[in-house]
């Protein structure tokens, strides 16, 4: 191999060679250029201004103060971030594990060739189609201290009635239970997806060998399903650290904080104590406490799989 081989192309003709390439893939450029501009404009611009005014102070009608380091020092000693970050965690653990092992059994149920299956998925799925506001209405509803659908249960029973929405002890398990009601119903789809791809030879194999049920569900059914298992947890994790709307119906934070998350105490700081440069540094630290987490799971689920 000669020198000029090695090196590549002239510089001259390098020019050439890049309006060439450009010119061929000009449709493929025209095709994604409209997403590209959607996720400029309304992600990365604005990730890229709240990482400016986090380093600022900023009432939204005042002149910007630069501050450095300030505002990330003050959500350190800051107890309310601490109790939404805290509220953040539980409600991620507990509707994301819930949600997940309800849409692992919604899939398997699902994943059977009886009359009507279809027309069963399309209505197991519409608690994802909801919008926020109207599931938030709902479950209003049904924890209801008075007429709530389940108060009524209890009641039947004998059983006393629970103030689920207005008990500090309660609230939190009402607004977790909410979340994997709707985290169940969106994932299912993805894991049913997974079921589906699974060659049906080696359960037979399995049963050949001897295996159980159980067994065909532990040593071919989760391993298989680990790539859907990875991005169902991933995405539910960033979705669960991004609750907003549902929380911020159904309970407003309370009672006394105890369903305040951190994307609510984030609007309350913008647009209640009008900070919007502490916000910004809010919004940045849940940003990279988002990425830890993203990254640790996805090595983990990468580590399992290499030791499977």
């Amino acid at each position: 191999m000669s020198l000029s081989t090695h090196l590549g192309p002239p510089a001259s003709r390098r020019p050439r060679a890049f309006r060439e390439a450009f010119v061929q893939h000009l449709p493929a450029y025209l095709f994604v250029a409209p997403a590209l501009l959607v996720l400029g404009v309304f992600v990365l611009a604005p990730m890229a201004v709240a990482l400016v005014l986090s380093f600022t102070s900023w009432n939204i009608v005042g002149p910007v103060k630069f501050v450095g380091l300030k505002n990330f020092e003050l959500l350190l000693h800051d107890p309310t971030f601490a109790r939404g970050l805290w509220n953040t965690f539980i409600y991620t653990a507990g509707s994301a594990v819930l949600g997940i092992v309800g849409a692992l059994a919604l899939a398997i149920s699902m994943h059977r060739n009886v009359p009507g299956i279809g027309a069963f998925r399309a209505v197991l799925f519409l608690p994802a189609l909801l919008s926020e506001v109207i599931t938030a209405m709902v479950f209003q509803w049904l924890y209801n201290t008075d007429f709530g659908l389940l108060n009524y249960a209890l009641a039947q029973m004998g059983l006393p009635k629970v103030a689920w929405l207005t008990s500090p002890e309660w609230a939190m398990a009402a607004v977790v239970f909410m979340g994997a009601w709707v985290g169940a119903a969106y994932n299912a789809p993805i894991l049913l997806s997974g079921l589906q791809s699974i060659n049906p030879t080696l359960y037979e194999a399995a049963r050949l060998d001897g295996a159980n049920p159980m067994q065909e569900f532990r040593f071919v059914t989760l391993p298989l399903l680990r790539p859907f298992t990875l991005y169902v947890f991933v995405m539910s994790l960033i979705g669960s650290f991004q609750v907003f709307g549902r929380i911020f119906v159904l309970t407003g934070g309370g009672p006394v904080d105890s369903t305040l998350v951190a994307v609510q105490y984030i609007y309350r700081v913008a647009f209640t104590f009008n900070q919007m440069g502490y916000a910004s540094a809010l919004s940045v630290a849940i940003f990279a406490i988002l990425v830890v987490l993203t990254t640790l799971q996805m090595r983990l689920f990468r580590r399992d799989e290499a030791a499977a």
